[in-house]
């Protein structure tokens, strides 16, 4: 068995134990023991990470700008609220490569030579380069807007692009 139970220190302070039980035969008797190991700081660590995550989320979620995170291949792996507006439909978007979006008007006027300019960008990124260029997002034949896009490199400790970060802001 396992589980988390509260201890006791001397000083009166209650504090977390993972404690597991174990069930063992010595010369035909039946012992219990029990391994117990403070896990204050265990919590401590996660508490800090899950307030980490909300904070992250608050800013992500909140932004004005259309943000996002992309695998090297260009698949969507985050996109936050701004991102999601410019799209169309309720479709779930993670998973989807980012020029096969739904974006708005992209029915109205299908544009195959901008989505091939945004798989281009994305493979430039994926090269280790940050890309910049405008673009025009169609909603109707009198609403056009006129979106600035950057794709930025991010990179691990061995200089490898592990992740691309895509953003969309409004300049019309």
């Amino acid at each position: 068995e396992r589980g988390e139970i509260v201890g006791l220190r001397k000083n009166g302070e209650e504090f977390p134990l993972d404690v597991a039980i174990t069930k063992v035969s010595v010369g035909g008797a039946l012992t219990y023991t029990a391994h117990m190991r403070d896990i204050t700081a265990r919590q401590r660590r996660e508490k800090a990470l899950r307030e980490s995550e909300r904070r992250f989320r608050a800013i992500f979620e909140h932004a004005f700008e259309a943000i996002g995170l992309l695998s090297p291949d260009g698949t969507v792996l985050e996109i936050n609220r701004a991102g999601r507006l410019m799209t169309e439909g309720h479709q779930e978007l993670v998973g989807l490569p980012l020029w096969d979006l739904p974006w708005a008007g992209s029915e109205l006027a299908p544009d195959d030579t901008a989505r091939q300019r945004l798989k281009n960008a994305i493979a430039q990124a994926a090269r280790g380069e940050t890309v910049r260029y405008t673009a025009e997002l169609r909603r109707s034949e009198s609403d056009v807007r006129t979106i600035d896009i950057s794709l930025t490199p991010v990179k691990d400790e061995a200089g490898n692009v592990i992740y691309i970060v895509p953003e969309g802001r409004d300049v019309t």
